[in-house]
């Protein structure tokens, strides 16, 4: 994120402590439930739901702007499986909103063209070779590491994003070194249900084992491994992740489903109803969301944007620094 939107971001969180009112600073958008892979813990291929088209994704996201949004990122499914996903990008970057997307990197060093305007690309990498295959299937390792060297032999910036399961609580150092080797960002989400993720029970690590690998990505990010968890964030993670009272998302955060319907968070995505963008303003939409009581969650995007809002240390250096 470039300094002026820091400084916005920082600006807008204020006025929210100041004054209460919602504000959708950071938007998770969902372009597409289709997806090239079948990862373990990811059914969301499984949805049919109607995409939005390009042209009202551009309108609502000039909505989003004028309403105060700063940041979007785009996810999926696969967001690159879209044809129009330039245009798309495009338009974001144009308005000057901080524009990431999040791919599964397959089919990234083709179509790498459609998207050199992001201000990052956040990348799905499991493990080293052997483990990530066994989670996202057979040549996506290489497939996504030839991605990311292309992405950044272009200058783009590039955060990978390790789901953290059983399988693979020691692959944290293996992915760790890579980011260094090559020169990009590594970010650690530790496993969980969600209405995408199907059954993963035999895949949620024991919590004694989880806490330990959370308080080695502590270390290892004092001891300057590019790791763009905040401590703040990897601490909250660690402790049981997020309480619905003390959440952010709906006041500072939303999430766009993939036929265009506005929910607080993933978690809460056909569970509570959703307001549509496309009959209501962006404005009018968040400002419908409320806040929702939930069972809590330890959502990464959720708890990141919790850690700016509460103005902690750790997590404002993060965000400096990125």
């Amino acid at each position: 994120m470039g300094p002026y939107h820091k400084i916005r971001s920082g600006i807008k969180i204020l006025r929210h402590k100041i004054t209460g009112n919602g504000i959708p600073l950071v938007v998770a958008w969902s372009l597409t439930d289709r997806c090239n892979l079948r990862c373990r813990y990811c059914k969301v291929w499984r949805r049919k739901t109607t995409e939005l088209s390009a042209d009202d994704i551009k309108r609502a996201l000039s909505d989003a702007k004028k309403s105060g949004t700063e940041r979007v990122g785009f996810t999926g499914g696969e967001p690159l499986m879209r044809e129009d996903i330039a245009e798309i990008i495009e338009m974001s970057s144009s308005l000057s909103l901080h524009t990431s997307i999040s791919t599964n990197g397959t089919m990234l060093r083709n179509r790498l063209d459609d998207i050199l305007s992001a201000d990052e690309i956040v990348v799905s990498i499991d493990g080293d070779k052997g483990t990530n295959d066994s989670l996202r299937g057979n040549g996506s390792f290489e497939k996504a590491m030839n991605g990311i060297t292309a992405a950044l032999e272009s200058g783009m910036k590039v955060t990978t994003s390790t789901v953290l399961t059983s399988k693979n609580l020691s692959s944290i150092r293996d992915i760790a070194e890579l980011s260094i080797k090559h020169g990009f960002s590594c970010s650690f989400q530790p496993i969980r249900t969600h209405p995408f993720s199907g059954d993963v029970s035999s895949m949620i690590p024991q919590r004694r084992e989880l806490k330990k690998a959370m308080m080695r990505l502590i270390e290892m990010k004092k001891d300057g491994y590019p790791i763009a968890n905040s401590e703040s964030c990897i601490r909250t993670l660690m402790g049981g992740g997020i309480s619905w009272d003390a959440c952010m998302a709906g006041k500072l955060f939303c999430v766009i489903d993939t036929d265009g319907m506005m929910y607080p968070c993933f978690d809460l995505i056909r569970k509570v109803r959703g307001t549509n963008i496309m009959t209501k303003t962006f404005g009018q939409a968040f400002s419908s969301l409320g806040t929702q009581p939930c069972d809590g969650c330890s959502c990464l995007a959720v708890a990141e944007v919790n850690a700016l809002a509460s103005l902690d240390s750790t997590c404002i250096i993060s965000a400096i620094r990125s």
